[in-house]
Order: C-alpha cells, then sequence, then structure tokens
C-alpha cells in the first residue's frame, strides 16, 4: 500500500489485519512497525515477539533467523511491515526475507511506504510475486464525512446548515487527505462560528499538493492555534520515538512532573485531573489517537491493554 503521508495507509492495512474474514485465512498474523530504522535483527526480534507472545534474548542472527524459519515453516501467515523506508539496502531485505519464505503456501506480506522505490526493491527480492496499491486520497463525499465528525464533535451538524456549506469548501481544498480533514475538522470545532471558519477559509492552504509538505501546511496551522500550554504538552511528546504507546497515567505524570500543567484555583481540582483534561482536547483535535481494543497490540506487542494508551501520527 502506497501513498502520501496522511493518505490512511495504517489505518487500511488495519481494516485488513483485524477483519474477522481475513484472519480465518491465516494461521498465524503478525504487525511490525519498521520505521525509519530498518535493523534486521531488531526486525526479527519484534517477528519472534509477535509469534510467541514472548521477548528474545537471543543476539546470534542466525538463530534468529532459525527461530523464525521454525515457528513459521507450518503456518500460513499473514506479516504486515508498517511504514517502510529502506529502498537501498538490498542484503538487508534479502536477510529478512530469507526465513519467511518458508512459511506455508498462501502466506502473505502486506506492507505499507511512502515511497514506490520501496515497492521496486521488495519486488526484486520477491522476484516480481508482489502487487500495489497506491492510495490518492478520498471521494469528497467520504472526506466531508471525516471532517464533519471531528468539526461537529458533540454537537448536531444539521444545527449549523451554514458551517456546513463553509465545510464543503475546505475540504475541497484537502486532495483527499483524511488526516488533514480530521486535523482541520479538530481545528474548526474550536469555534462554531461563520466568521472563524471563513478565515480558516482564506488561510493559506491552498489546495493540498501531494506531497508531505503540503499536509505538513494544515498541521502547522492546527498546532498554532492550540492554547500555548497544550502546544507545551505536545512537544513534550517529540522525545518519544514513532509509533511509541503513551500510557495515559504515565503521561499526564510527566507533564506534571515537568511543570506543564497549569494548577486550578479550584482546590478540589488535581493536577491529574487538569492533566486529563489536556490529553482529551489533544485527543479530540486527532494529535492523539486513543487506542481501544484488543488490536492495540498492533503497535508494539504488548498484548492487551490494562491502561488507556496513546499514539502519535508519525506527520504530527
Amino acid at each position: 500500500i502506497v501513498g502520501i503521508g496522511g493518505m490512511g495507509k495504517t489505518t487500511l492495512a488495519q481494516a485488513i489485519y483485524n477483519d474477522q474474514r481475513v484472519k480465518q485465512c491465516f494461521d498465524q498474523a503478525m504487525w511490525i512497525c519498521v520505521s525509519n530504522d530498518f535493523d534486521v535483527p531488531a526486525l526479527m526480534k519484534k517477528i519472534i515477539q509477535e509469534i510467541t507472545r514472548e521477548g528474545t534474548n537471543v543476539t546470534n542472527f542466525n538463530t534468529l533467523q532459525e527461530i523464525v524459519r521454525e515457528n513459521l515453516k507450518s503456518k500460513k501467515f499473514l506479516l504486515v511491515f508498517d511504514d517502510v523506508w529502506n529502498d537501498e539496502r538490498r542484503p538487508d531485505w534479502e536477510k529478512l526475507v530469507a526465513p519467511l519464505k518458508f512459511g506455508q503456501k498462501g502466506s502473505k506480506i502486506l506492507l505499507t511506504t511512502r515511497m514506490e522505490s520501496v515497492v521496486d526493491i521488495v519486488e526484486r527480492v520477491l522476484g516480481g510475486r508482489t502487487k500495489s496499491l497506491r492510495l490518492e486520497g478520498l471521494h469528497d463525499k467520504d472526506l466531508l464525512a471525516i471532517f464533519n465528525r471531528h468539526a461537529f464533535f458533540e454537537v448536531n451538524p444539521d444545527d449549523y446548515f451554514n458551517l456546513q456549506e463553509i465545510g464543503k469548501k475546505i475540504t475541497r481544498k484537502l486532495s483527499g487527505c483524511p488526516l488533514a480533514a480530521k486535523i482541520m475538522g479538530g481545528l474548526l470545532n474550536n469555534s462554531l462560528d461563520s466568521i472563524y471558519w471563513n478565515r480558516m477559509l482564506r488561510e493559506n492552504i491552498s489546495n493540498i499538493e501531494h506531497n508531505s509538505e503540503g499536509i505538513m501546511k494544515i498541521l502547522r496551522l492546527s498546532y498554532h492555534h492550540l492554547a500555548p500550554h497544550l502546544q507545551a504538552c505536545f512537544r513534550y511528546c517529540g522525545m518519544f520515538r514513532e509509533d511509541y504507546w503513551l500510557r495515559k497515567d504515565e503521561l499526564i505524570n510527566f507533564w506534571m512532573g515537568s511543570g506543564l500543567i497549569q494548577l486550578s484555583a479550584n482546590e478540589y481540582q488535581r493536577p491529574e485531573d487538569i492533566g486529563e483534561f489536556y490529553l482529551g482536547i489533544l485527543t479530540k483535535k486527532s494529535f492523539f489517537e486513543l487506542l481501544l481494543n484488543k488490536s492495540t497490540n498492533l503497535y508494539e506487542g504488548y498484548g492487551e491493554c490494562t491502561n488507556e494508551h496513546y499514539v502519535t501520527h508519525d506527520l504530527l
């Protein structure tokens, strides 16, 4: 699955991965977040963790390959590599794929990437046994539905007919990008006022070009319209690696310990409550995504979550 950042590659892959009809076709399903660091031994360890639900202390690469091969040779598997960037190191790809070739007939690898060059190198490694799907953006009607869900959160859109017309003009500028629609919707939810919405329509968000810089214009605009204390809390999360699970209570404690929580004049309102309120606003505006169900073990093989966890889109 190929497309620029924010087009919904991971969302589509998750929908496939979690579909019960798909699960019934495979003995084993595995989800691996790859991102920028294409470290083959580390990826092997992630695969082993997905298979066994346990980590491994093995450091010898040949042994890691053998463990993967032995665990998969009797299984038809689905393996998702999410957010792949390595389009240069073909020997690394060959080492990664070698033990996977022992899986049963019908095994599949599903890969998401922003780069056509990644597709090219994988095709060479696998001997051309690949198909690619390019995401070009959602149709206007579907994009508008996403935008409205965020812009009119907790209110009835039918009560704001004048804003709906402005919203249609705004979404036409977003080139079908679902992430941009979510972010702009969250920004406009700040004020359900036609003057504010028309001002955002006139902002410098000319039609998003089909590259990540176009989307970044929307993300920067939304960030700059956050209150300063929310900007500070969001900036704090930049120290965590991509796809990192942020546990709710841990994140709020970090904010508190760093002095980012503005204390309330209400003596009965705890800093923890204020931090939870901040996190709620940032989540409503799509700066964070709340991981709700068992499919959350997509993200780092953590298994079921016992506490609310949050993740941030890598563009954000």
